[in-house]
């Protein structure tokens, strides 16, 4: 056994598995190959000397030398997390990591996190910012306990989602545009959009800004990789933006944006949910957090 050797990402990836039962199923939520995870686990296999799971068309299954070495595998990541922060031995503060997008790292979350300190002093919270699609396969490597996100994923059966309310989005420009305030669709795309991106492993990403016209048909603007910057953009060029009420209505309050009026284009609402890790989380606390984020999504409208 090549105890030396072993990678905490592999025996991560290796629990991670145990509980979909399926490489497949696991490459997807990892956004991974399924032959990269193949190609771990047989890695981790010839590091430890004897095959760990029986693999067939309809899943994985222990092999009794995995089920033996199991709990020593999940002492391990116990041990990991323990010393990745998830408590902080030396002031015996609760660290507690959430993980959202940018736009409601700027605009929403800061808010919440400064109820929860009156809340529970105890807690001490680290803020990630994430693209959405690393949601999952980050909380599958332990990376936080809290996410808050739209759209309902396909969260493990160790998570709890719940909806904690809508936002909405706006054709927006700056306040001097020489867009009228209602304006046909033929005229609007005559201008330049500000389009989101992001950043990954294999390289630059065009995003969603959820207008309903593709990017295709649009003028292509300015590029950044978040909407508060995007915002910005908007409140100072001649570039438009389709944007959240979380991000454009403090601009527009301000003076520094306004709504278009669209009449072919449908209004545009998503859902916003609060995901947590249920072993981690507690019930009240969760309770808490879900009242907290109904209430800042209510207030963040644009009137």
């Amino acid at each position: 056994m090549d105890v030396e050797g072993l990678k905490l990402r592999d025996i991560n990836l290796f629990l991670d598995l145990v509980k979909t039962k399926s490489i497949r199923e696991l490459a997807r939520q990892r956004g991974d190959l399924p032959g990269q995870i193949s190609k771990t686990i047989r890695g981790l296999e010839m590091k430890l000397g004897n095959a760990l799971v029986h693999r067939s068309s309809h899943g994985v299954s222990l092999t009794a030398y995995g089920t033996e070495i199991l709990p020593f595998l999940e002492g391990i990541r116990r041990y990991q997390q323990r010393l990745g922060g998830h408590l902080d031995s030396s002031d015996s503060q609760v660290v507690l990591s959430i993980a959202t997008t940018s736009f409601f790292s700027s605009h929403f979350v800061p808010t919440l996190l400064g109820n929860l300190e009156k809340f529970s002093p105890d807690v001490h919270c680290r803020l990630i910012d994430l693209p959405p699609n690393q949601f999952i396969p980050v909380a599958l490597r332990n990376g936080f306990e809290v996410c808050i996100h739209l759209n309902d994923l396909d969260w493990p059966k160790t998570w709890s989602s719940v909806e904690v309310g809508q936002i909405h989005w706006h054709l927006c420009c700056r306040k001097q545009h020489p867009l009228p305030r209602k304006a046909p669709l033929r005229t609007i795309l005559s201008h330049s959009f500000v389009y989101p991106i992001y950043w990954t492993s294999e390289g630059i990403r065009h995003g969603d800004d959820y207008f309903p016209v593709s990017i295709k048909k649009r003028k292509r603007g300015f590029e950044t990789t978040t909407a508060t910057s995007a915002a910005h953009i908007v409140a100072q060029t001649d570039h438009i933006g389709f944007l959240p009420d979380l991000i454009s209505a403090p601009l527009i309050n301000q003076g520094l944006l306004r709504v278009i009026e669209a009449p072919a284009i449908k209004p545009v609402s998503q859902k916003v949910f609060l995901t947590v890790k249920s072993d981690v989380i507690k019930q009240q606390r969760l309770e808490w957090m879900r009242r907290q984020c109904q209430e800042l999504l209510l207030n963040a409208t644009v009137s």
